[in-house]
């Protein structure tokens, strides 16, 4: 017993010999995906530059695979413009920036070959805050109206996001790291259409370009 309890405590010493914890910034451009147009209905999402922060934690596996979950914080930014005349006696259109804030899980499998890696996995985020900024137009039978929209509030909105990384990078001197990384989510970012934004489902997709620097590894 005293033998197995000194292997296996050898053995987690070898592992977090392996670890290493480090920090990771960088720049990202965010979009949604819109559905076609309908007959009167029409939506356009053009993706703008955002930013994440965090930190990440690598977990040796073997001499090219590890294991590397990070948490970060990640402001995305979208431009939105929406026009939908369906209703019976008056029409809606809308000009805005969305803002949106996550901290976000990713969970990374990553594939090391000399100073190249690439990396994939599943990603989980919990929305923290969203802002929209931006013009409106409704007109009725009443007259057109026009107001100005600035708005920071989580109603009409999903407060989870589920889906996929997947990116690539290379090591250079001094230790830091460049990556590019591609996100898909699976989850709409609204659960239905919804009377305070008008978006109908519409998912994710982020490409994030970053730096990292590996701290000390764990001893």
């Amino acid at each position: 017993m005293k033998r197995i309890l000194l292997l296996s405590g050898g053995l987690l010493l070898a592992s977090a010999a392996q670890a290493q914890l480090g920090l990771r910034v960088g720049a990202n451009v965010t979009s949604l995906t819109t559905r076609p147009d309908q007959p009167n209905v029409a939506e356009k999402a053009t993706g703008r530059v955002g930013y994440q922060l965090g930190m990440f934690y690598e977990q040796k596996l073997s001499s090219r695979l590890s294991l590397v979950p990070e948490v970060q914080l990640s402001r995305q930014n979208t431009s939105l413009d929406i026009s939908d005349y369906t209703i019976s006696d008056g029409g809606y259109q809308a000009q805005y920036r969305l803002g949106l804030t996550y901290l976000q899980l990713p969970i990374l499998l990553r594939a090391t070959f000399g100073k190249f890696f690439v990396e994939a996995g599943p990603q989980v985020g919990y929305l923290l805050d969203a802002h929209r900024t931006g013009t409106v137009d409704m007109s009725t039978i009443a007259g057109l109206q026009h107001f100005t929209v600035d708005d920071r509030s989580l109603k009409g909105y999903e407060r989870f996001d589920v889906g996929a990384s997947a990116g690539l990078g290379v090591k250079l001197p001094a230790g830091f790291v460049l990556g590019v990384r591609g996100y898909t989510g699976f989850r709409s970012l609204t659960p239905k259409e919804n009377s305070i934004t008008r978006l109908r489902a519409m998912k994710g997709q982020t490409v994030q370009a970053s730096v990292s620097y590996p701290l000390k590894a764990w001893r």
